[in-house]
């Protein structure tokens, strides 16, 4: 016997079977992608379960339901109206993408064993929905969350400590009894639960009793299948419920810990949960057990007297609570009996969950009826895991099977970790060669199909090399045919290279018919040379196998008795010899007969021997592949004798296989009838012969999709002369969905490539040109159809020329035109081509068919207000912008909404705004756009707020009007100051009064239902963009409840309001009743659900502030000014400005005093503002910076300590500080102006008395004299406190009630 080396000349025979074996690989991307990918769950976006992005999700307190160590839970609404749980990655704010990587495998974990066949259906194992993975803009991670059945009851836990459900002992055993049944199905599939307890296990309330389902299952254990002394990973549970094994540290002593040693950890913990069922749901540990518990560490000291209990201590404890309890004697003993074969310290002695399941039934006076016993009588199977059995492109092929759209929607950054985690396991050698070469072809699939990568055909090919030299038999088949697509010099091999140089004079569309035939002449060669005496075969046992042989792949090997080698090699002497000995129609190991290996040969002569001695009457043989399909093997003339021979025998033409054979040596797939068998290799002769068996038009659309135009138009002519193969008209065309159409993208790139070589792009042409003379395309409005799903298919390099090749087949009007969601093919192609570099042609094609004012016009997009410019930026495609621009589009255009966006604006929000901002300013971008409201530069004082992009701003900033730089910085200023007032914006926007008395919610603005409606979509759309932002300038306090519009269709109203404010801010604004009345309108969550718990409660009990699952609302609104001002105070042009006055004669430092913040002074002071200015008001001498703030502080303390002005109390808090550094400038600078002025005397001045008796403990003296400006006269501490200046004049307090209410709804 042979086995091939990794460079034999064709890579067909072997003896043994590395490459089918599969290794559980370590990445949980991986996993994930193959979790998805393999079963039927079901992918939601952020819409479909209510939440329009992250910041819904975690600012939304009344929808978290739960929290555990790696994931929230919240409540979620389908548009079916189905609450649900969803179950999302819980990550800090400390280190986001560390945390990302540890839940990752976590909540992909839970994904694989839910969406498990076996486990699916099961009644006590939770059910999973889908799952919901989504780029968030402004995150750096992905949004990934499941998708599970919601339990109105809550956990087990809390379901047994209601004091409303007194429940008996029958139900209480019954609910127990459930989990075991859940946790006994997770064992039979080798599953480790690894944290059971009552919180994980959810209550269901069923018509007549209750339902418990088995949840949380991010810390099990996986074993494998095949091979149970395999090494497992166990986690650490929760704390006083661990088997003793973990709890005291064995399990990560030892070297081999493997599942059923894990599982036997899931078996104490069960004993456990029972008892504290049987407690209703208290802990089984009795505090009484532990004298003198300290609260600071009381789990520590609980799990310290567990570890000093006796052998099987905890047992003893279980029994004698069972001796004490009300129970009778059968129920006592039954109980007994599950404690005594659960909480056994020896692991060796806990018995199965079906031995202790037992147990329970005898309790309940009955018998499992017939839907539980299949439930617990499941059949085991291993859990789906990366292997070397998927590709990526069949794992891509299967999530379109199965309904999703899978890998096309993976969030660029979890593609680049895929990507990322191939390259790392194939340089790694920790695993197999044939996983190391599996993954290296992955990688060039990921070129191919620019899954994390950009598209690259060049690398593509370097990594399909690199599988070669990693010992892939496909990729040595394929690699010398991929050199000559781009002119790659290949890496010398003499057996390979020779292989492909007896294919160089084969134009391409002989090609694959040849290459397929020669594979099989050269297996011929290599079978021979592993038989030596054929005279002998007689006398050999003729049922023994003695060769192997994989035609098709490397997975599939069929084992060769003496009489099917014979016929492989026609050797038919030998054949007459054996025939003697056996029959005909024996089979070899996969199936096939000794006339099946006489096709694949091409010997007629042995066919018509066999067939003469035993002719086979079976209709199809393995798999449903008849010797009609293996037609494909014979050549020349043989090939219509055979085909006269084998339906002479009566084989069926129309035979379908009922597997498609995947024929990895030539990336094909071969399924169908045997005249689509002929089709797919491109054998034209035997097409021609098949013809009048075929059904259908299907053998024309596999031509057309295959792109063997040569064989279409064999088809097309065949066609018009008969009857059996209808051709659709452009009309029915029209009618049908991209999937019956005859044009598609490409499926197979690697395929594509080995069958049509350097005439891949000539394929498409050609392939296009006969479909457009022969109508086969749709006709009328329906045209653009086909364009537009070819546009969203796109996946691969060629796909992108085949789109140029549709544009020009079409007229302008078709290409225009509008699918059934009112998109255009150039929006679809501006939504998918981000940077891809691919996307320029099909791009330039499609734009070349509109005209400028097309382009340009307002509502040409399906976005109403924006042009063609608006919607590439607002979709992140960078390609699309630049096209649009080169083609002469306005640079400078503004969209139709409220915010009159430029181009310039929008390219903030974008991911990819620094080079869309160098992009459109070398087009001619306007930087001094300014805002219709507040006359104010859009790009500093707009929507820039929303994750600036710096180098934008700074360049706005350094370009700014010299005469709008003074403004602009008091602008800031104020923003900095007070926050941002919602309530400035509205009623400049709307024209209303915006005078505030002193009660703030007295004073409202009144606004009319069709301004609401404005109002409404203005904020929308500023929010999808950046929601985050518009917490912190609006607000901390969130709304209650959702918050809903009149007027609003239900069906496309958004499940939460997409503007987060605070109920007070809206109420101010709109009027408490016309804000209770949209308040009111929002009945579509459940306001009862914070004491129910989906998910196990935070164990340790501590909240991690930077966590933002513990968001505490601090946060100032005014970051995003701080970072602004400092900025503009860091640019000479603006620097400049920073004395000069406003409107109202106030310097910066006026302002800063005057509202008394201590970081505005500092950064001001430090930018190089003069302190000594002063500030002159009709009738008053003028005031100086630390004067108003001495009188600022005087104002507030009076306030304070008359009680008359709460709003401004708080104001005087940072007095002292205010006055304080300003004194130091003066000081610091020796001017005179506050000469001998103490902080004592500051103090008085203020008449901040608490301050003044420290400083007096502090040994400063009252008596010394100073100079305060505005005094003629020396003055002490006691005099500067009593005698009246002009800054005693100078605070209006009603300007300080105002200034200090906006703070307050800024800062709260």
């Amino acid at each position: 016997m042979a086995s091939t080396s990794r460079y034999s000349t064709w890579p067909v025979i072997t003896a043994s079977s590395e490459g089918s074996a599969t290794k559980l690989s370590p990445s949980p991307a991986l996993d994930f992608l193959t979790a998805v990918a393999t079963t039927d769950v079901h992918e939601y976006d952020l819409h479909q379960i209510g939440m329009l992005s992250m910041d819904d999700v975690r600012s939304m307190d009344e929808r978290m339901v739960g929290k555990g160590g790696f994931a929230v839970v919240e409540l979620g609404r389908t548009w079916e109206n189905q609450l649900v749980a969803v179950k999302r990655l819980r990550v800090s704010a400390r280190d986001i993408k560390a945390d990302f990587e540890s839940h990752l495998r976590h909540i992909c974990l839970e994904l694989r064993i839910l969406c498990h066949e076996p486990l699916k259906t099961h009644l006590n194992i939770v059910d999973i929905l889908g799952y919901c993975l989504s780029d968030i803009a402004g995150y750096e991670i992905p949004f990934l969350a499941l998708v599970l059945e919601y339990s109105s009851e809550g956990s087990l836990k809390t379901f047994l400590k209601d004091t409303k459900n007194d429940l008996p002992l029958t139900t209480l055993l019954d609910l127990a009894a459930q989990v075991a049944d859940g946790l006994g199905a997770l064992h039979q599939c080798s599953i480790c639960h690894g944290d059971v307890k009552t919180q994980n296990a959810l209550v269901f309330k069923t018509e007549d009793a209750w339902t418990v389902k088995l949840s949380d299952f991010g810390e099990s254990a996986l074993g494998q299948f095949d091979d149970r002394s395999m090494p497992v990973e166990c986690g650490f549970g929760t704390p006083l419920l661990n088997a003793p094994e973990i709890r005291n540290g064995m399990v990560q002593a030892r070297d081999q810990f493997t599942i059923d040693d894990a599982i036997r950890t899931d078996i104490f913990s069960f004993g456990l949960l029972t008892w504290e069922v049987l407690k209703r749901g208290e802990s089984y540990f009795d505090k009484s057990w532990c004298m003198d518990l300290d609260e600071s560490n009381m789990m520590d000291q609980m799990e310290a007297y567990l570890e000093k209990l006796p052998h099987n201590g905890l047992l003893s404890k279980a029994c004698e609570y069972i001796q004490s309890s009300l129970f009778d004697a059968e129920q006592k003993l039954s109980l007994l009996c599950v404690f005594k074969k659960s909480l056994q310290d020896d692991p060796l002695k806990r018995f199965s969950m079906g031995e202790i399941r037992g147990h329970f039934e005898a309790q309940n006076d009955s018998v499992l009826n017939d839907e539980q016993q299949d439930n617990y009588a499941i059949e085991a199977e291993q859990v789906c895991a990366w292997s070397t059995r998927n590709t990526l492109l069949e794992l891509r092929d299967s999530t379109f099977v199965n309904g999703g759209l899978g890998l096309l929607t993976f969030p660029f950054e979890l593609q680049k970790r895929i990507v990322n985690d191939l390259i790392s396991m194939s340089a790694s050698e920790t695993f197999t060669m044939p996983s190391r070469a599996h993954a290296a072809m992955c990688v060039a699939e990921c070129h191919a199909m620019s899954f994390g990568v950009q598209h690259d055909r060049k690398q593509a090919v370097q990594w399909v090399h690199t599988s070669s030299e990693l010992g892939s038999i496909k990729a040595a088949a394929w690699y010398p045919r991929l050199c000559t697509i781009d002119n790659i010099l290949p890496t010398e091999n003499s057996s390979i290279m020779g292989f492909e140089a007896n294919l160089s004079h084969i134009t391409s569309d002989a090609y694959l018919y040849n290459r397929v035939h020669l594979q099989i002449r050269i297996s011929i060669q290599q079978i021979k040379s592993t038989i030596l005496n054929w005279d002998q075969l007689h006398a050999w046992d003729s049922f023994a196998y003695i060769s192997s042989i994989r035609v098709f792949n490397s997975w599939e090997q069929d084992d060769l008795p003496p009489l099917h080698a014979a016929a492989l090699l026609g050797e038919d002497e030998a054949i007459s010899n054996l025939l003697c000995h056996v029959k005909g129609d024996e089979l070899s190991s996969r199936g096939l007969t000794a006339a099946h290996y006489a096709c694949i040969g091409g010997h007629l002569s042995t066919l018509q021997l066999l067939l003469n001695h035993s002719a086979p009457n079976k209709a199809a043989y393995a798999g449903g592949i008849t010797l009609l399909h293996l037609c494909i093997f014979f050549a020349g003339d043989d090939v219509s004798n055979a085909v006269l021979l084998i339906l002479g025998i009566g084989d069926n033409p129309r035979a379908t296989v009922i597997q498609p054979v995947e024929w990895e040596y030539h990336d094909i797939r071969l399924a169908g009838t045997p005249l689509d068998w002929a089709v797919r290799i491109r054998h034209k002769s035997l097409v021609v012969l098949l013809l009048p068996f075929a059904q259908d038009d299907s053998c024309l659309k596999l031509a057309i999709r295959s792109f063997f135009w040569e064989i279409a138009e064999v088809i097309l002519q065949y066609s018009r002369g008969a009857e059996n193969i209808p051709i659709k008209s452009p009309q029915q065309l029209s009618e049908l969905s991209v999937e019956d159409q005859y044009l598609s993208t490409v499926k197979r790139p690697f395929g594509h490539w080995l069958a049509h070589g350097p005439d891949h792009l000539v394929a498409l042409e050609r392939t296009v040109q006969v479909c457009r003379d022969n109508h086969l395309m749709a006709s009328g409005s329906a045209r653009h159809l086909a364009l537009t799903d070819i546009v969203n298919l796109a996946s691969f390099e060629d796909d992108f020329s085949l789109i140029v090749s549709r544009v020009a087949s079409l007229s302008p009007g078709d290409v225009k035109r509008r699918n059934e969601k009112g998109e255009s093919a150039l929006e679809q192609a501006l939504g998918n081509s981000e940077d891809t570099q691919v996307w320029r042609m099909p791009l330039e094609a499609i734009i070349s068919m509109y005209t400028i004012e097309e382009l340009e016009g307002i509502g040409s997009a399906s976005v109403d207000y924006f042009s063609y410019l608006h919607l590439a930026i607002s979709s992140d495609s960078l390609i699309g912008t630049r096209t649009l621009l080169q083609k002469g589009v306005d640079v400078n255009q503004r969209s139709s909404d409220l915010l009159g966006q430029t181009p310039l604006l929008m390219s903030a929000s974008s991911k990819f705004s620094k080079e869309l901002h160098s992009l459109l300013l070398d087009y001619g971008a306007k930087d001094d756009v300014v805002d219709d409201f507040s006359g104010t530069n859009l790009l500093v004082h707009g929507l820039m707020r929303f994750q600036p992009n710096e180098d934008l701003l700074r360049g706005v900033l350094r370009n700014e009007d010299l005469s709008n730089i003074s403004d602009a910085l008091h602008f800031t200023l104020g923003c900095f100051i007070s926050g941002y007032s919602m309530r400035d914006v509205i009623a400049e926007m709307f024209k209303r009064d915006n005078t505030v008395e002193n009660s703030p919610g007295t004073s409202t603005i009144k606004l009319e239902k069709d301004e609401l409606n404005i109002l409404w979509d203005n904020l929308r759309d500023i929010s999808q963009r950046k929601k985050w932002e518009l917490k912190l300038i609006l607000g901390n306090e969130q709304l209650d409840s959702l918050l809903r519009l009149e007027g609003l269709d239900p069906a496309q109203r958004p499940a939460s309001l997409d503007l987060l404010v605070n109920v007070g801010e809206m109420k101010y604004i709109l009027g408490e009743e016309e804000a209770q009345h949209i308040l009111d309108q929002d009945n579509a969550e459940p306001t009862a659900i914070s004491s129910q718990s989906q998910l196990a409660e935070t164990e340790d009990g501590n909240s991690d502030a930077s966590d933002p699952d513990n968001y505490t609302n601090t946060e100032k609104p005014d970051q995003y000014w701080k970072e602004l001002f400092k900025m503009q105070l860091g640019l000479p042009n603006w620097v400049t400005y920073i004395n000069e006055r406003n409107s109202s004669g106030m310097t910066l430092l006026h302002s800063a005093a005057y509202y008394l913040h201590p970081e505005r002074i500092a950064l001001l002071l430090e930018a190089g503002a003069d302190a000594s200015i002063g500030l002159a008001k009709e009738g008053h001498n003028a005031v100086l910076p630390l004067q108003i703030a001495c009188s600022a502080g005087r104002t507030c303390e009076w306030a304070r300590v008359l009680g008359t002005h709460s709003a401004i109390e708080s104001l005087g808090k940072h007095s002292m500080d205010v006055a304080s550094e300003l004194l130091h400038w003066h000081h610091t600078r020796s001017d005179g102006l506050f000469q001998g002025v103490t902080k004592l005397h500051l103090a008085c001045r203020m008449m901040l008395r608490d301050v003044v008796d420290e400083l007096c403990r502090d040994g400063h003296s009252a008596d010394v004299e100073a100079h305060w400006p505005g005094i003629n006269t020396p003055v002490t501490c006691d005099d500067l406190a009593a005698q009246l200046a002009d800054d005693d004049r100078f605070i209006d307090i009603s300007d300080l009630i105002t200034a200090e209410y906006h703070m307050i709804k800024a800062q709260s």
